[in-house]
């Protein structure tokens, strides 16, 4: 299955790297690729952090740790795959007949992540890190699509 990237950043970085698979990797032709592995793991860990974000200081109310723990847990699971879930019903539509659905679902998860991030980056502390560390990687993207728009041959 040949990799992907969704994002600009990814996308430079892959075809930076420009290796070719490991021998344990089998390659053959597919109609939808996969994901890039690098952009998968940094989506993961930044959804994490991002779910983090709202889950910590919701359950920090909580009196016991002993359902403080497993709550927080259940909820940094959970969220982003109802999150996710919400964002697949509504892509079909915005998608139609012009784009494909699953580029219209991930670009759309990653606008709800970026939005998040402005609303919570208002905060302090290491919410507010974690959400401007978010907003700096989705500018680097704005920049190098606004770049490679503005040098794509007419």
């Amino acid at each position: 299955m040949t990799t992907r990237a969704v994002t600009p950043f990814f996308q430079w970085a892959a075809r930076r790297q420009g290796r070719a698979a490991p021998p344990e990797v089998l390659c053959y032709p597919a109609p939808v690729p996969g994901n890039h592995a690098g952009e998968a793991v940094f989506l993961a860990v930044a959804t994490a952090l991002l779910t983090a974000t709202g889950v910590v200081p919701v359950t920090a109310g909580l009196p016991s740790g002993w359902l403080r723990w497993p709550l927080g847990l259940v909820l940094l699971f959970l969220l982003p795959h109802v999150v996710m879930a919400l964002i697949s019903l509504v892509s079909g539509l915005i998608a139609g007949t012009r784009w494909h659905r699953g580029v219209v679902h991930d670009w759309s998860c990653l606008i709800v992540m970026t939005a998040y991030a402005a609303w919570g980056g208002t905060g302090t502390g290491w919410t507010w890190w974690i959400c401007q560390a978010w907003l700096a990687f989705m500018a680097v993207n704005a920049v190098m699509a606004l770049a490679r728009l503005v040098a794509k041959p007419a």
